[in-house]
């Protein structure tokens, strides 16, 4: 089992886990983050930030560029992240397929470009697929927001780090 109060310094070069018949090699595990965006340049490079700040480890970061957005395919190119674009809006599932095409992991994770990732999510992302014990899986996500749940509307985990990026608050992350 992992544990995940080792750091990589401290693990073997040969460290792996191995659950009835999957093996994941710690040291060399990598996921493809394809994230979708629209004239969101603020978002999705906060996004990004959140994944090389909060990743136990290197992961492949494919963003698909809906539309014409200057500003974000400046930015992917300047930091070498692979990427697809097209010049009008083709929506997300056109544009998650085509992103997705440039992964060369095992493991795609699907995210909005107005998401946050957490420290460490990966390390858990990796118990839970060690918990499933076989490679076909979908794994959702709760929501984190700062609104409060309506009673008979999807409910959300409360946490207010602000409502916007004018406004955002990281303080307690």
């Amino acid at each position: 089992m992992f544990h995940k109060h080792l750091n990589a310094l401290e693990l073997p070069r040969s460290f792996s886990m191995k659950v009835s018949n999957i093996s994941i090699n710690i040291l060399n595990m990598k996921f493809s983050i394809i994230i979708p965006t629209f004239n969101n340049f603020n978002h999705v490079k906060l996004c990004i930030d959140s994944i090389n700040k909060n990743s136990s480890f290197n992961h492949e970061i494919i963003v698909h560029i809906n539309g014409t957005d200057n500003l974000t395919e400046q930015y992917v190119k300047e930091n070498n992240y692979l990427y697809t674009s097209t010049q009008i809006n083709v929506g997300l599932c056109t544009g998650v397929n085509m992103a997705a095409r440039k992964s060369t992991t095992d493991y795609i994770v699907y995210a909005h470009d107005d998401m946050y990732f957490l420290p460490k999510w990966d390390e858990h992302l990796i118990d839970e697929i060690n918990i499933i014990n076989h490679k076909q899986f979908y794994l959702s996500m709760t929501q984190i927001s700062h609104k409060k749940g309506v009673k008979g509307n999807l409910q959300h985990i409360y946490f207010d780090c602000g409502s916007n990026l004018n406004n955002l608050s990281l303080i307690h992350i």
